[in-house]
């Protein structure tokens, strides 16, 4: 819990309430303040600049597209991604909704393979500036090095 309350203090939210959500690769906490956030702490395998290119990209789809993805939000110092006790974090508004297992069925399999075509032609046509990472392509994925 320590470790939440450090990170929400970079973003003038340590008053908030928390509650863990997630504890899978990173911890994802619903922050309570004054709206709804979702807080990630971030494994120490994700390195900033793969935190970086994430970041930036979900920002991109949102303004290029019409799906609806999390907005990252700055922390008080104009920065998207924060930097706590040799930890990356970074806070998104909260997107309500239900599990897809919850909800699934031929409707909405077919809504979720066209949001999937959406994010491959963004994907595509997308160039990130200043981007140093990996490519997440087939070697990421299945190469020599893949994780």
């Amino acid at each position: 819990m320590a470790i939440a309350t450090h990170a929400l203090a970079a973003y003038a939210l340590e008053n908030s309430r928390f509650q863990l959500v997630r504890d899978f690769e990173n911890l994802i906490y619903k922050v309570c303040g004054d709206r709804l956030y979702a807080l990630r702490i971030c494994s120490n395998n994700v390195n900033q600049q793969q935190l970086k290119t994430e970041v930036y990209w979900l920002d991109a789809i949102r303004g290029d597209t019409d799906l609806l993805v999390p907005k990252p939000v700055s922390n008080k110092y104009g920065e998207l991604i924060t930097h706590v006790d040799n930890r990356l974090y970074v806070i998104f508004e909260w997107l309500e909704g239900e599990p897809v297992s919850q909800i699934m069925s031929p409707a909405a399999a077919s809504r979720i393979g066209e949001m999937m075509a959406s994010l491959h032609r963004h994907a595509e046509q997308y160039q990130p500036k200043n981007y140093q990472g990996s490519r997440f392509d087939y070697d990421y994925y299945f190469g020599n090095d893949a994780w």
